[in-house]
């Protein structure tokens, strides 16, 4: 009887979570006291962070907030 190799999208994704927290690419951890919504540093590296609107001083601008209340 032929063997067949199961592969289930659960396993893709175990294997794409393993393969980048192997690469470096996540599971990462910033460093410091706080974060200030521009930046984050993670492995001694200062990378402008993409997850917020704050790397373009957003939540700052009085007007916008304004708008948003």
């Amino acid at each position: 009887m032929a063997k067949i190799k199961h592969n289930n999208f659960l396993d893709t994704v175990d294997e794409v979570i393993t393969n980048a927290t192997k690469a470096g690419v996540l599971h990462l951890h910033a460093e410091g006291s706080g974060l200030n919504g521009r930046k984050i540093k993670v492995n001694g590296i200062e990378s402008f962070h993409f997850g917020t609107t704050g790397y373009l001083w957003v939540w700052n601008k009085t007007s916008v907030l304004k708008m948003l209340l």
